[in-house]
């Protein structure tokens, strides 16, 4: 796998993550299918022939629940937003950070391992 499929799965949660905190902070819209890890672009690349063939095993399973855990936190952030719980929110949305900084870490461990002869 090329380094830039890497590069461009974490731009795609990048995307995903900035619009969801806009929505949080009452700034944009937020389509309600991308909560769930198989409607974000991240989670199609995730589950796509190109990650799959590519990264061992183990490998797409700790990705996948990173994402997973990343997800059920968007939904419960996105819950306390929906009942007007704007401050519980915001806080909340840290846990998302923590969940990004570990999805980072992950693809770039993989971009070295896969690009290693």
């Amino acid at each position: 796998m090329e380094i830039e499929g890497f590069s461009k799965a974490f731009h795609y949660h990048l995307q995903w993550k900035s619009q969801f905190k806009k929505f949080i902070d009452g700034k944009g819209d937020f389509d309600i299918a991308e909560i769930s890890p198989e409607g974000c672009s991240f989670g199609k690349w995730l589950c796509s022939d190109e990650i799959r063939q590519n990264a061992s095993t183990l490998e797409i399973q700790e990705l996948v629940s990173i994402h997973d855990d990343l997800h059920d936190t968007a939904q419960r952030v996105y819950d306390l937003k929906i009942l007007g719980q704007d401050n519980e929110a915001r806080q909340a949305l840290g846990k998302i950070d923590k969940y990004s900084m570990q999805l980072s870490s992950l693809l770039t461990t993989l971009k070295l391992i896969t690009t290693l002869p």
